[in-house]
């Protein structure tokens, strides 16, 4: 079984199909870009990236997240082979599918602070539900670049030194690095040879 727990590709919620849309017709606005690129980001109150459709967006994720854990919480429990991509992480708020309202959680507002407080539940229910295997997959700087060559080469570095940051110490067979510069054949041999020499 095979779970997606990001917010790029794969199917979206009711709530979140029109932001979704929308985001895709809509260039980002440079604070966006400025913020994703100098990592985490704390907003001081609700006035932050799109005001309103921000909320409504971390949310509507927040709440596929729980749904989608739990379903592989029980797939898992009956003994299927679960897959997932994006692990949600609260390590790093803003950024690599970190919760975006993380900064609100302090807030003197108590609306600001209960939104926050719902958005959090899934990530600190994936803290309890850590994965038994992590599959780290990692490119260098150039190959990061000749992938994403519309992308700033500071960003991706930053990005990727981020994702070697994660921790999963709660990972019951810890973490395997997987070369991903290599061809996507050797990649997929690598990952099953992991999964099978540790499950």
């Amino acid at each position: 079984m095979s779970v997606y727990f990001g917010s790029g590709d794969g199917r979206s919620s009711i709530l979140r199909w029109p932001l979704v849309r929308l985001r895709r017709l809509l260039p980002a606005p440079p604070s966006h870009r400025h913020r994703e690129a100098n990592g985490p980001h704390r907003d001081s109150g609700p006035s932050g990236w799109l005001g309103p459709a921000r909320v409504v967006w971390a949310l509507a994720l927040a709440r596929e997240k729980r749904q989608k854990l739990w379903q592989a919480k029980l797939a898992r429990e009956r003994g299927r082979l679960v897959i997932c991509d994006r692990y949600p992480q609260a390590q790093i708020p803003g950024i690599n599918d970190g919760p975006l309202l993380d900064g609100w959680r302090h807030s003197q507002r108590r609306l600001a602070h209960v939104l926050a407080r719902r958005e959090a539940l899934p990530y600190e229910a994936a803290e309890r539900i850590p994965p038994d295997l992590v599959l780290r997959l990692v490119v260098d700087q150039g190959t990061a670049e000749q992938r994403r060559p519309d992308h700033d080469p500071d960003d991706l570095r930053r990005r990727r030194d981020l994702v070697a940051s994660l921790r999963f110490d709660r990972a019951r067979h810890g973490v395997v690095e997987i070369n991903a510069g290599l061809p996507y054949a050797r990649v997929l041999t690598d990952a099953a040879e992991a999964i099978r020499r540790h499950l």
